[in-house]
């Protein structure tokens, strides 16, 4: 038994031998060149492996990973960036569409507070430097004027109402024969004010008025005059009736000089349809800007002294959809307005001649319906039609808001002024 055991590991010393053999014949001709072989980060565990010096196989790990990210993964990556940024740009241009609408919003304010300082200095100025007795002349103008057109207009005359002209809202006195000018406790009697927007300069075109009557005063037919500083010492010292240019022969004290405009318009001196007052004139017309709504117009306000309705105004405010005016009439001339005698459009008062207009007329009301912002397609505007009047004094008109009008904001702007030179 003995030699059996000692047969069977003498017959597996020689298997092994030939399997090591076989080995050997097997890695002859691929020899390991060292010892230590860092293998790539990219084998499993990223494990130094030893390997012996000798020729012998050493079995490599079969199995190994990539570093990096999958496609999968790159996509859910992605994905979740692509939401990230939508939310964020999301958020960013609905805080830019806001910024530009308030943006407009705050402009068309801006634009609606200079309107109505313009308008309110209008109307509160009309009849300004406008005579009740015009003498010879055939000047006989209303103080104001509209018509109810839907929208209306309104015209209002005055001296000092030309906006245009420096001059227009000079003024003085005659406190001497020579004449010279106040007022009187200014220094060397010169017409000056303190306030250069009042002072009469030579060359200056005015219109004389007696106080106590308010007549115009005229020389001959002539009615307009040139101040003039003959001796060149600052101080104002000649009257010369226009164009004629002849010295005013009947210089009184306490004569009113209202400015009407300057010596670089000499060439109007002769023009026969020059008036002795400015007309200023409201209405809605003109091409308005892009962003303004369908069926929108500019406000225009027009001047002239040669015309009673003048015309080719320049925008105060763009995109008005409706302008509506009403008078307040003191009908039976008790000096309080009549409850049921808020005239639309001027109707009424358009019968009346020049000097009962003038006792009668004791409030001028002006109401707009502007555009507030741009064009909204996010917006519907509350009301399908906008009262553009009072309800209670019964003023105005009901204006409609349909299709894209609808997708505007809107503001009714009312000016309410009593003229301060009216009685």
């Amino acid at each position: 038994m003995r030699n059996n055991k000692k047969e069977s590991r003498q017959g597996k010393k020689t298997v092994d031998s030939r399997r090591v053999d076989s080995r050997q014949d097997k890695t002859k001709s691929k020899p390991f060149l060292s010892t230590f072989y860092l293998l790539p980060s990219t084998f499993k565990k990223s494990t130094i492996y030893h390997l012996p010096s000798t020729n012998s196989v050493y079995p490599l790990p079969s199995t190994y990973y990539y570093s990096g990210f999958s496609l999968v993964e790159l996509l859910v990556v992605l994905g979740i960036f692509s939401v990230i940024l939508t939310v964020v740009f999301s958020s960013y241009i609905t805080q830019l569409k806001h910024t530009g609408r308030e943006y407009r919003v705050a402009e068309t304010e801006i634009e609606i507070g200079i309107a109505k300082g313009i308008i309110e200095r209008d109307i509160a100025m009309a009849g300004y430097g406008i005579a009740e007795d015009y003498g010879t002349t055939t000047f006989n103008p209303k103080v104001a004027s509209a018509t109810n057109d839907n929208p209306d207009t309104l015209t209002l005359t005055g001296t000092a109402l030309g906006m245009k002209s420096k001059q227009a809202q000079a003024w003085t006195y005659i406190n001497g024969g020579n004449p010279t000018f106040g007022p009187a406790l200014v220094a060397n009697t010169n017409a000056t004010w303190g306030d250069s927007r009042e002072d009469l300069n030579t060359g200056d075109r005015v219109i004389l008025m007696e106080p106590g009557t308010k007549k115009l005063l005229l020389q001959g037919t002539e009615w307009l005059f040139a101040v003039t500083d003959a001796d060149s010492d600052g101080i104002i010292d000649t009257i010369k009736s226009r164009p004629s240019n002849t010295n005013y022969a009947t210089p009184t004290v306490g004569t009113i000089v209202y400015g009407l405009y300057g010596s670089s318009n000499a060439s109007d001196d002769a023009d026969g349809a020059l008036k002795p007052y400015y007309a200023v004139r409201y209405y809605l017309g003109g091409t308005p800007p892009s962003n303004c709504a369908s069926g929108t117009k500019s406000l225009l306000r027009a001047e002239s002294t040669k015309d009673a309705s003048p015309s080719n105004g320049d925008p105060i405010l763009d995109c008005v959809l409706d302008l509506e005016v009403a008078f307040g009439l003191d009908t039976d001339e008790n000096g309080t307005i009549d409850a049921d005698a808020w005239d639309n459009g001027g109707a009424a008062a358009s019968v009346y001649d020049a000097a009962s207009l003038r006792k009668r007329l004791k409030q001028i009301r002006m109401y707009i319906l502007v555009q507030s912002g741009n064009y909204d397609a996010n917006y519907t505007y509350p009301l399908n039609s906008v009262l553009v009047g009072d309800s209670i004094l019964s003023t105005g008109r009901n204006v409609a808001i349909t299709g894209d009008l609808l997708r505007y904001r809107w503001r009714m702007l009312a000016i309410n002024i009593t003229p301060r030179n009216i009685r």
